[in-house]
Formats: C-alpha cells, sequence, structure tokens
C-alpha cells in the first residue's frame, strides 16, 4: 500500500492539489415546504517535500487508505503538509460544520 500512496503522490509532493466539498439545507418558505441552498468549500492543500521514508511512517502509523487522497490531515497527515488554504478546515476532512452551522441557524435551529 505504500506504493500505491506514492503512486498518487507521483509528482513531486511539494505540489498543491485542490479539495471542494460541500452540502445542502433545506429551508421552509411561505410558498412551498422547503428550498434548497447548496454551499461549497474549496481548500488547496501543499505537501512538503516528502522522503520515502517518511511516506513509509505515515502510511504505516495511520493506514490512509480510507480517505480521499490518502491525507488524514486530523491525525499525523497534518505533518505533511507545507500549507492549507480555505475557509473551512473541517471540509476537508468531511462536512463544512462552520456552513452546516450557519445553515442551521438560518433555518431557525438555535447553535449551539
Amino acid at each position: 500500500m505504500r506504493a500505491f500512496v506514492r503512486t498518487i503522490w507521483s509528482a513531486p509532493s511539494a505540489i498543491s492539489r485542490r479539495y471542494t466539498n460541500g452540502g445542502s439545507r433545506l429551508k421552509p418558505t411561505p410558498a412551498s415546504t422547503s428550498f434548497a441552498a447548496t454551499v461549497s468549500e474549496l481548500h488547496t492543500i501543499t505537501l512538503r517535500d516528502l522522503s520515502d521514508q517518511e511516506v513509509a511512517r505515515y502510511v504505516d502509523a495511520e493506514r490512509p487508505f480510507d480517505c480521499a487522497g490518502s491525507y488524514k490531515i486530523e491525525g499525523r497527515g497534518i505533518a505533511l503538509m507545507a500549507s492549507i488554504e480555505g475557509g473551512d478546515f473541517t471540509a476537508i476532512t468531511g462536512m463544512p460544520l462552520i456552513a452546516l452551522t450557519t445553515m442551521l441557524r438560518t433555518c431557525g435551529f438555535r447553535v449551539p
């Protein structure tokens, strides 16, 4: 599996990759029962220049085969990064929680 991870990171490590994640909401309106609204979050992740040994240690420790790009930035994968650019960090690991809580407030839920 190390070879797989190295293959998907085959270009020089210190390159940037872009990820988009998003969500939708339903909000009651007088004319209908709901309408849809969508939000998306764009992030640019730049990896450090990584050695094969660093990749091997990361893969052995995290087993990152069940996530996009094999980055587990919520764990040891953060040490692979040179930078992360974007608005809502939680969108990289799954649901964009800042956007979600904003949508819930807009729909009348009290958060927190």
